[in-house]
This record gives structure tokens, sequence and C-alpha cells, in this order.
């Protein structure tokens, strides 16, 4: 089962800001095994020409586990940068 939002939200005519949740259990069916996940993604969104889109971003993971008996995960964080590119 897991859940998901998005956000948009434009600061001026070139700049943007991005945002992401997701949260994820891969087993629903047993309560007390394994790890459900949450991810973050957060970034600005650069926009040199009407095709391009640069942004630099930051990916988080975190982990909770189900059960006591489970050993703690740390996050995991990556820093990124995505480019898109429209060809038209």
């Amino acid at each position: 089962i897991g859940a998901s939002g998005f956000f948009r939200f434009g600061l001026c005519d070139r700049w943007g800001a991005v945002g992401r949740v997701d949260w994820f259990d891969p087993d629903t069916k047993v309560a007390d095994s394994g790890y459900r996940e949450t991810m973050v993604i957060a970034a600005l969104d650069f926009i040199p020409h009407p095709s391009v889109h640069v942004m630099p971003n930051l990916l988080m993971r975190r982990y909770s586990r189900k059960a006591s008996a489970e050993s703690e995960r740390d996050a995991d964080v990556t820093v990124r940068v995505t480019l898109q590119y429209a060809y038209r």
C-alpha cells in the first residue's frame, strides 16, 4: 500500500519549487516484519529556456521498522541535478 503527494509552486518567471512525498508499506499482510518507507524530494526548478528545466534536488528515504526486533536503518540522502529537455 502507498500514498503520494506532489506540488509545484511558481516563484517567478524562471524559478519554481517542486516537492514530492511518498509513503510505502511493501507488505501490509505482515505487521511485524520489514520496514515502511517515506521518500521526500525537494527541488528548485530553473527554466533558462521554455524547453529546458534544470532542477537541483535533494532526495531522502527514511525507513521505519515495523517491529522492535528489526535493526534500525539509517536514512538515505542523495543530492542530484535533474535536466529536462522537451524536443519540439
